[in-house]
């Protein structure tokens, strides 16, 4: 079966597609949908020249085992305009507006569009779908009024709202991308929250986030991959983008943090040009990731002999030439191949006790910098020196 997607607004269509949902983005989450009922490929029509982003590219997409045609144009082009540029099919096609996602299987409208020849539109929430053959016979569509739920995600409020619901247990039909620690607390791989944080349902710890001492996610939070809630910082019914710093201090509540700007959900925006109060969090430079090329290179051929400890060494170079990885940080036990260097060992003995650990954690996470890892392994090194020549 092949399903038709209907362009949305040029100005914010990537953003509205590429907007996660409980860990995944908009378009996967559809796509997971839409092969539930049976759909194997998928024709979008875009009008954005913004590029895509990352979690939308070709290995994403792949993943959801349903193939993408994009198809290009200055203007949104109709169903009929968007089936004359793909190839001719006598079939029933599923006909989507932009953003729309639901909890509806469609197999049992399609037998029946196909024994009565006739196309048909589901009507729920104000939101329609179409089931329409191809060749169009001209009929007009019988309606049929559906149960379950269908929401088109237009906006940043409406994503949110429908986020906090998922993470609940109050909307059934998408799948939280982490782990459950309590009811409506999910947490992804890597995430960190230090002790004297304060995390209240229903939240969502995106990956490698971090919550620092004093600070308080939730009700309604949602932190995308990398985010990082400062000392004394408060999240609520909010989300904060990939990446994004939300400085000490700052209450962020019912918006959204992207990096330079809040998105509020009444749709203001407000720029915010100081990175203390809402920064970025950088991804490995360039000298990080050609340090690791040129360790990488050193330790392959060691590798290749099936030195376990080679490998493991190879598959962490490769994950910061990937921008997935650091040289140092606290390694984690879920994600152990993440650092090179695991910070706690270079900051505290392995008898150290577990406040002692704890509190190695709030440090470091309160006052991590490239110089402070810099010297972290320089004083490591001449450690090791010293050692080696006594």
């Amino acid at each position: 079966m092949r399903a038709f997607l209907l362009a949305g607004p040029p100005e914010g269509a990537t953003d509205d597609l590429a907007r996660p949902i409980a860990g995944a983005p908009l378009f996967v989450r559809q796509l997971e949908w839409l092969r539930q009922s049976g759909v194997r490929e998928v024709v979008i029509n875009r009008v954005s020249d913004s590029p895509l982003p990352p979690s939308l590219g070709p290995q994403p997409l792949a993943a959801t085992g349903v193939a993408v045609t994009w198809i290009p144009s200055s203007e949104p082009l109709s169903f009929s305009a968007l089936a004359r540029r793909v190839r001719p099919s006598g079939d029933v096609v599923l006909v989507l507006p932009h953003a729309v996602l639901g909890d509806l299987v469609f197999s049992p409208f399609l037998e029946q569009a196909r024994q009565d020849k006739g196309d048909v539109l589901l009507v729920r929430n104000d939101v329609r779908v179409q089931l329409r053959h191809l060749p169009s016979n001209g009929t007009a569509a019988r309606i049929e009024l559906t149960e379950g739920w269908l929401l088109e995600v237009g906006s940043e409020a409406v994503a949110h709202t429908l986020v906090e619901s998922v993470l609940s247990g109050e909307c059934r039909g998408v799948d939280v991308r982490g782990t459950s620690l309590a009811p409506g607390i999910w947490r992804a791989r890597g995430a960190l929250v230090v002790e004297g944080a304060t995390v209240i349902a229903p939240c969502f710890l995106g990956l490698h986030t971090l919550v620092a001492e004093g600070a308080t996610v939730g009700p309604g939070a949602v932190l995308d991959a990398g985010a990082v809630v400062e000392p004394n910082a408060v999240v609520c019914h909010a989300r904060v983008a990939e990446n994004v710093v939300v400085g000490q201090g700052i209450r962020l509540e019912r918006a959204c943090a992207l990096p330079g700007r809040i998105v509020r959900h009444s749709g203001r925006v407000t720029a915010i040009d100081d990175p203390l109060l809402l920064g970025l969090r950088g991804p490995s430079g360039f000298p990080v990731r050609l340090a690791a090329a040129a360790a990488l290179v050193a330790a392959a051929p060691v590798s290749a002999l099936g030195s376990a400890t080679a490998q493991s060494l190879v598959m962490r170079l490769a994950r910061i030439l990937a921008r997935r990885g650091a040289w140092v940080g606290v390694r984690d036990d879920a994600d152990p191949d993440a650092v090179v260097f695991d910070i706690m060992a270079l900051l505290i003995p392995p008898e150290a006790l577990d406040e002692e650990r704890t509190a190695a954690k709030a440090y470091y996470a309160a006052k991590k910098s490239p110089r402070l890892d810099a010297k972290l392994l320089a004083g490591w090194f001449l450690g090791a020196v010293r050692t080696v020549r006594s």
